[in-house]
């Protein structure tokens, strides 16, 4: 366990890729948002606009955050584009963010615990089929993981006071800020982070991480939800409440019909999402996520006394995959 962190994510991203490398499919995603995804890379390539080019209209394009079609624009410009493409940009974040999730359990945790989690999601079989799905749901999370990461490198956190003498505070701020700001414009779901950060800056009573945090993300929210106001988008709540995000003449939900979204997002969760991380079938397997689940909790609350940016996050972001249309 005397191993350098640095060598150790290496070598378990390492066998992440391997695996993922054989698991490979190179067969589209059938949900359609890749489609959606490549077609405004396009637009922002070839029209210097965010528009619906499947549309004949051509709208202004309000639902999807512009961080992962400016990605994949980034790479179309240099000529690596398409959807097989798409796939090995996921992968690439894929492994940063296997990598970059035991490097924050290193600090967080033991070296046991960190290495066992860490070989777990390397070679958890749903980590494994995402990470050739051109979706925004790995980018996201490897963004996540860069905040949390750079957050327990800031002075005031609890971390950092295991490592006395750490340098270079306003470096691992920067790199808190990236991540926090990027994942949320990566994914909607990516505002309890930012919000948690926020939050988190203020009990620890560093006003000017706080201010420029504040400074970078309050402007460019600003941009994004006056584009959607201007072009007619319904907004993060109207997404929220919609009885289906994609199909928006089917109205929104009341509160009887949100209290059995929730039930029902959580029996998924329970019975489906989380089980599917370590193995390959959807079977119900609630046994198995449940004992999770409470760990989870009780190691959450053991750290309230001094919470990190994790704890402060967590609970907000549940509450979200509780209420969201799934």
């Amino acid at each position: 366990m005397h191993a350098r962190p640095g060598h150790v994510a290496l070598c378990i991203a390492a066998v992440h890729l391997l695996l993922a490398l054989i698991a490979f499919n190179p067969s589209p995603h059938v949900g359609g948002d890749n489609a959606a995804y490549l077609s405004l890379a396009r637009s922002l390539v070839e029209r210097h606009d965010y528009v619906s080019l499947w549309d004949p209209a051509l709208p202004a394009h309000t639902q999807y955050p512009p961080v992962w079609p400016a990605i994949i624009a980034l790479f179309w410009i240099v000529g690596f584009r398409g959807l097989i493409a798409m796939k090995f940009i996921v992968l690439g974040f894929s492994v940063a963010a296997v990598a970059l999730s035991y490097l924050w359990l290193r600090r967080t945790t033991t070296a046991g615990i960190a290495l066992a989690v860490g070989v777990l999601l390397a070679v958890s079989p749903g980590v494994v089929d995402l990470s050739h799905w051109e979706l925004s749901d790995v980018p996201a999370w490897a963004f996540t993981m860069l905040a949390l990461w750079a957050s327990t490198h800031l002075v005031g956190a609890r971390e950092r006071t295991l490592h006395e003498g750490e340098p270079r505070h306003g470096l691992w701020l920067g790199v808190l800020v990236a991540g926090a700001v990027l994942g949320n414009f990566t994914r909607a779901a990516g505002l309890p982070l930012v919000v948690a950060a926020l939050v988190w800056l203020a009990m620890r009573r560093r006003r000017r991480d706080l201010a420029v945090l504040a400074g970078v993300f309050v402007p460019l929210a600003f941009l994004w939800w006056l584009w959607g106001k201007v072009n007619g988008g319904p907004g993060y709540l109207g997404y929220l409440w919609a009885v289906d995000p994609y199909q928006p003449r089917l109205g929104t939900v009341d509160a009887v019909e949100m209290l059995d979204r929730i039930v029902l997002n959580a029996a998924r969760y329970a019975n489906m999402h989380l089980p599917v991380l370590l193995s390959w079938s959807s079977d119900q397997r609630w046994w198995l996520s449940v004992p999770v689940v409470l760990l989870a909790v009780v190691g959450w609350s053991r750290r309230l006394g001094r919470p990190g940016l994790a704890e402060i996050w967590t609970p907000p972001m549940v509450g979200l995959l509780l209420l969201w249309p799934a």
